[in-house]
């Protein structure tokens, strides 16, 4: 059984380096989802642009597989203040070079670096809780650094849109700037855990973030790994297995389409890059205050009734969008930017219900299925982003919510097949204050 966690205030929990993880929460996690499309795609033709976006955003998905990485490293000579710091060092000057770069190779590395830069940041601001405070803290803690997390997101979105018109390279310099700033703050108020501190680091379990943040940690553990390739098989053919290909399928179509965001809400709808930040914004917001109700839902009625919710909810939003993206009428962009918002506030949703179905059909092996469930996770991030720009750059930017409705509706078609998770084998989750 899962410890309980006491009960803290936000002020117990804060500490000085979460400074620095809410400003890489502006810049990595909401600027970058904004700009990033938008400077790939100012810098050439628009159609082969399109598909380069997807590559861009699915090398910083590979980038942040290497999370395994920073934490053995850690663990093994003692680095977590200095990779915390080279995280942030790494984002800086991603975005710096972002701002002068025109080529794919430069954009493919410096892709790489953010993804590196990202992870290395996350993964050592997870462990300054887990080997710092007591065990029965790590929940609620991680759960208010997420919630901080969040809150920068937020604030990155939203000045997003208002340096929405600014040239596209002072916005990235700006980015480069505030993750400077970042890391500064990091390098004084940050502390390598003494080697006594706590050797396991189990999942822990916390408050879902924006699908919108590239670089959001959803867990400790983020990556593939040979040992989950090797049970790929086994794994298929049991309950667990159904679930996982539910998660790959319904996120596919979701990462193409938030990896493109600006750029598909401006070609399908002309809602341009500046209104596109602020609705994201307020959906991210909302996303969060949407965390709770669900976690009493689920208690009441069981994670696979709420996951198949979710999935309908979101399929229907999406269907909704396609139509859209072939009629024109007078106010149609408000509807549309209705159904983005919802599409996004059922993330919370979907990670809520889809955390604790792992936890119950893993019983006996918890961490082991927590890995498995990131690795879709992290696959389904990266693949979505670079079939989404392809196609996107073929046909047309309503392909995007095309790919995000077939995706979602065979996930929803799949999940009738799941057993009921009864509501007593639901774990404690930390709920966002």
């Amino acid at each position: 059984m899962a410890l309980k966690s006491p009960k803290l205030s936000w002020r117990r929990a804060f500490e000085p380096w979460f400074l620095a993880y809410i400003l890489l929460g502006v810049t990595t996690g909401g600027m970058s989802s904004i700009f990033l499309p938008l400077a790939v795609i100012d810098s050439g033709n628009e159609a082969a642009s399109v598909g380069r976006v997807g590559v861009v955003m699915a090398m910083i998905g590979v980038g942040q597989l290497t999370a395994g990485l920073w934490g053995t490293l850690a663990d093994r000579f003692r680095l977590h203040r200095l990779l915390f710091v080279a995280g942030a060092l790494m984002a800086a000057l991603a975005f710096a070079g972002f701002a002068f770069s025109s080529i794919l190779l430069a954009w493919v590395s410096l892709a790489l670096l953010l993804g590196f830069g990202t992870s290395a940041a996350n993964t050592m601001a997870n462990l300054f809780i887990v080997e710092c405070h007591p065990r029965g803290e790590w929940d609620a803690r991680v759960g208010y650094l997420q919630t901080f997390y969040t809150g920068g997101v937020v604030a990155g979105l939203t000045l997003a849109g208002a340096l929405s018109n600014v040239p596209v390279k002072a916005a990235m310099l700006t980015a480069a700037a505030l993750t400077l700033l970042a890391m500064l703050i990091a390098a004084r108020s940050t502390k390598t855990p003494a080697r006594d501190a706590e050797d396991a680091h189990p999942h822990v379990t916390i408050a879902p973030v924006a699908e919108i943040s590239m670089a959001a940690p959803l867990h400790i553990e983020h990556r593939l790994s040979m040992n989950m390739l090797r049970r790929i098989g086994p794994m298929l053919r049991s309950p667990f297995g159904i679930f996982l290909l539910i998660w790959l399928s319904s996120s596919l179509g979701i990462a193409a389409a938030l990896s493109l965001y600006p750029l598909v809400m401006h070609g399908a709808f002309d809602i341009d890059s500046g209104s596109a930040s602020l609705v994201m914004a307020i959906a991210t917001a909302l996303a969060v205050l949407v965390f709770a109700p669900v976690g009493k839902l689920q208690a009441r009625i069981g994670a696979t009734r709420v996951l198949q919710g979710g999935l309908l909810i979101r399929l229907v939003c999406l269907v909704l969008l396609v139509w859209l993206g072939l009629v024109d009428f007078p106010g149609d962009e408000w509807i549309a930017v209705s159904a983005v918002m919802v599409v996004v506030m059922t993330g919370s949703v979907l990670t809520i219900s889809g955390t604790v179905i792992t936890s119950a059909l893993t019983a006996l092996r918890p961490g082991e299925g927590m890995g498995d469930f990131n690795a879709v996770n992290a696959l389904a991030g990266l693949s979505g982003s670079a079939m989404g720009g392809y196609i996107a750059g073929k046909t047309s930017y309503d392909a995007a919510w095309v790919m995000g409705a077939v995706g979602v509706g065979i996930g929803f078609l799949l999940s009738l097949s799941l057993k009921s998770t009864p509501t007593a084998a639901t774990p404690p989750v930390t709920q966002t204050p």
